[in-house]
């Protein structure tokens, strides 16, 4: 008889834990607080599931204070690893451009293999399951009486109608992110009970909330594509000198009442959550243009670069404006945005580059019009001052603070006890990344969990 691992939490990481942990021998058992497995996966990839990312770069896409632990991981079990072993299930996947999705188009059928494999394996899925305590009986002697376990059992997880036992113990719990896909924090605090440091958590891949200055109502449900560029400044100040760039990433950009979403968006929003948060009220007279340019009178600390047009350089665009405009003399200078712009968004443009004042016609347009409204589609200052909550995040940054696990997954304050997934302090961007690292994490500490031999470093 091999090892008995239980498993708490029935996502990516947890399934893959105990699929990985049976084949190697042991006896799993995965507990699960809700009353279905794999809720947060079904919803993934909007219900399409981007399984991982063929990109060779995948192990330097990871952040957290377990960057450097992903990345040795994913280089060991990565995403050629996770489509080979998808397909032992039997799960026929397609690439598009590097995203790897199953055939089906359906994350179901992720989740429909996942769940056949653990029941070839025999191995136990209990739901409903509140985790109340865990008992380390090695580190703590004072064990309760209403725990049933045997003696020589490493770990009891004790829930309000049974006691389970166990010689090795994975936290697999998922993150507070996306709760209404049944998402819960209730791994931290287990984390948290067996002295474990919890890194503040953050919303990630999230939508951005604009300030209260934000006017671009008009442009909501508008989709285009731009460059991005998330600055912050220490004074609150938006120049050139003070502010400094943290990301900046190229893609579909999304427009909503209050703020801005889509891709592009989601990639630079942990940077925007790790940025220190900065109090400052100073003022200066050199920013007051820069304030009045972007609608905005009081500091903020981060703002968005956008560029509208990032294919095309300065000295090209002037070349096309100034031509349509002597071809356009008496039509309206709205005419001339059409090609170039969503028609939603060309009344503030116009308006914005000319600070009011827009002449009646192309004709009447002078050069230096031309030039504030190619600075203006090229640098579009927007303020931000947060994120949407964890309702809207795919997932969270920070989590249990990977400088207390070994390489192999393991606590260092308590043998025998893994952890996986989302609950840890690791996230990467959108693109299949945060999947690859369930399927990395679970798979290589359920390996390590159900080995017989003591764990190590």
């Amino acid at each position: 008889m091999g090892k008995t691992v239980i498993v708490i939490g029935a996502g990516a990481a947890g399934l893959m834990a105990g699929i990985s942990a049976a084949r190697c021998g042991a006896e799993v058992t995965i507990l699960e607080a809700q009353e279905l497995p794999g809720r947060k996966l079904l919803v993934t990839g909007n219900g399409r599931c981007n399984l991982t990312n063929t990109a060779k770069n995948l192990p330097q896409k990871y952040h957290g204070t377990g960057a450097a632990l992903a990345q040795k991981l994913t280089e060991e079990f990565g995403s050629d690893d996770t489509l080979r072993l998808f397909g032992e299930l039997g799960l026929l996947t397609q690439s598009k451009e590097g995203l790897i999705y199953p055939y089906s188009s359906q994350a179901s059928s992720v989740l429909d293999v996942l769940l056949a494999e653990l029941r070839r394996w025999n191995c136990k899925l209990k739901f409903s399951q509140k985790i109340e305590r865990i008992i380390d009986h090695q580190t703590e002697k004072n064990n309760a009486n209403r725990t049933t376990a045997a003696n020589n059992t490493r770990f009891s997880v004790i829930t309000p109608t049974w006691t389970y036992s166990a010689d090795a113990l994975i936290l697999a719990c998922g993150s507070k992110a996306a709760p209404q896909a049944g998402a819960i924090d209730s791994g931290y605090s287990l984390a948290k009970s067996l002295g474990h440091t919890i890194i503040p958590l953050r919303p990630a891949l999230v939508p951005f909330v604009c300030s209260r200055y934000f006017t671009e109502q008009e442009f909501a449900g508008v989709r285009c594509h731009a460059k991005v560029t998330l600055l912050h400044s220490e004074s609150g100040l938006w120049t050139d000198t003070t502010a400094k760039v943290l990301s900046s990433d190229t893609g579909e950009l999304q427009w909503t009442q209050y703020g801005v979403s889509g891709i592009v968006i989601f990639q630079l929003s942990r940077y925007f959550t790790d940025a220190p948060e900065l109090d400052s009220k100073k003022a200066s007279n050199d920013s007051k243009q820069a304030r009045k340019r972007c609608n905005h009178t009081d500091p903020v600390n981060y703002v968005l670069r956008i560029d509208f047009l990032p294919d095309y350089t300065r000295k090209r665009l002037k070349e096309i404006l100034l031509r349509r405009a002597a071809e356009l003399a008496k039509e309206a200078p709205s005419v001339l945005l059409r090609g170039l712009l969503n028609g939603k968004m060309i009344p503030r443009i116009l308006s914005r580059a000319g600070q009011g004042r827009v002449p009646k016609t192309c004709g009447e347009l002078e050069e230096a019009f031309i030039d504030e409204l190619i600075q203006t589609m090229k640098v579009y200052m927007l303020p931000v001052t947060g994120t949407k909550s964890f309702d809207q995040a795919q997932i969270c940054a920070g989590g249990v603070d990977c400088r207390e696990l070994t390489s192999r997954l393991e606590s260092k304050l308590h043998e025998g006890l893994y952890f996986a997934g989302e609950m840890l302090d690791v996230d990467g961007p959108c693109g299949g990344y945060n999947l690859q690292w369930a399927w990395t994490s679970g798979y290589l500490a359920g390996q390590y969990a159900a080995e017989e031999m003591p764990s190590g470093n």
